[in-house]
């Protein structure tokens, strides 16, 4: 830290500022007067047209999420969303965008979904003089926007190869309506997850937890996944015990995502899942995975979503999906050929774009060290 730098506790470089209401999630309207800002990722979660509700700010304030440990800069009034949002308006020797970038730099462990503004009160602030702080802002301004494009560029490739799958499916599937099966008449079996929490081990054990959280896209994220004991396996697999070849799919939350179960795992189902047997005579089990991650399908799923806040289809309406099931299984393995290719080059697109953001992650987080160690 550079000579002549102060340094203050938390609490006495933020004015208390208390927001007029706090509104539910469930009453965000789509459209309105006045923006919504919540503690979650997106900047505006929402509108709402009551001005008495309106936070009015005097000067850019930062917002903090309690359990998310979410950061904003804010510049504009807003009325309060929820739960756990918490307002810091900096004091006058406080620039509020060296404010911002100084509670970003803050590493604080995340505990879930518990409170984190208490660990954020025990950090203490390093305070250079008003012009050092904007030079500091000005370079972190330019460092954060040259890395932020970065970001944008592989995100962009990454939806144009996914744009271009989906297109390939749709092209594959889409067109075959004349050779149209219902999903149950194609499986063997079909099954509901239990309707119970999986008690997790804590072990990394043998008997992977697949949940809707796992579903990615036809790939098994094994990141988050959980553990449970082989006690707890065996209660779960009462109604039918997964097996290679097998599709899970997510039927509540992000509704559409489904997998293939690989061989040499002994999985069971969390919660919010299904799980489809094909009958292997009419139709190969990755050709079905394509299918039900196909738009053709996800959007035969949306036309039956019951579901208010969070999307929710039925049992019954799942093993009603109409499914495009070519009479020859060579045809089928040529179309399953063709996906793969595709599917590998986006798969290839998606490890590089998590790598840029990860690289993107540690080059700000590095600029924000040099920052407050009064290193730029």
């Amino acid at each position: 830290m550079r000579e002549g730098w102060e340094i203050k506790a938390f609490d006495a470089c933020i004015e208390k500022r208390k927001a007029p209401t706090k509104l539910l999630s469930s009453s965000y309207q789509e459209k309105g007067l006045y923006p919504i800002v919540s503690q979650e990722k997106d900047l505006i979660s929402g509108y709402w047209d009551n001005p008495d509700d309106l936070f009015v700010h005097r000067k850019p304030v930062v917002v903090f999420g309690d359990h998310t440990m979410v950061v904003k800069y804010i510049d504009f009034d807003f009325v309060v969303g929820a739960d756990g949002v918490k307002i810091l308006e900096p004091k006058e020797f406080l620039l509020p965008k060296y404010f911002f970038y100084w509670v970003s730099s803050v590493h604080i462990k995340s505990r879930g979904y518990a409170r984190h503004f208490r660990y954020l009160r025990e950090a203490s602030v390093p305070i250079p003089s008003l012009p050092e702080q904007q030079r500091i802002v000005d370079i972190l301004d330019r460092g954060f926007a040259k890395i932020d494009a970065l970001k944008a560029n592989a995100e962009k490739s990454l939806q144009a190869a996914k744009n271009l799958f989906q297109a390939t499916l749709k092209k594959e599937l889409g067109g075959k309506t004349k050779d149209l099966a219902t999903l149950l008449s194609i499986c063997q079996s079909i099954v509901d997850c239990p309707h119970s929490t999986p008690i997790k081990s804590a072990e990394k054990t043998n008997f992977p937890c697949i949940r809707t959280s796992e579903l990615k896209a036809g790939r098994i994220s094994w990141a988050t996944m959980q553990y449970v004991s082989e006690d707890e396996y065996r209660k779960r697999i009462t109604r039918l015990q997964p097996q290679e070849g097998d599709i899970v799919y997510g039927r509540e939350g992000t509704i559409g995502d489904a997998v293939m179960l690989p061989t040499g795992y002994h999985f069971c189902l969390g919660q919010r899942t299904m799980l489809f047997r094909p009958n292997r005579s009419l139709i190969d089990p990755k050709y079905l995975l394509y299918c039900v991650i196909s738009p053709f399908v996800y959007n035969q799923a949306m036309s039956k979503n019951t579901g208010c806040g969070v999307a929710h289809v039925n049992v019954a309406d799942v093993k009603q999906f109409l499914i495009p099931v070519p009479e020859q299984i060579d045809e089928q393995r040529r179309i399953v050929s063709c996906l793969d290719d595709f599917n590998d080059k986006c798969n290839a697109l998606q490890e590089n774009y998590q790598k840029t953001l990860t690289l993107c992650d540690d080059l700000k987080q590095s600029l924000l060290r040099k920052a407050f160690n009064g290193e730029l």
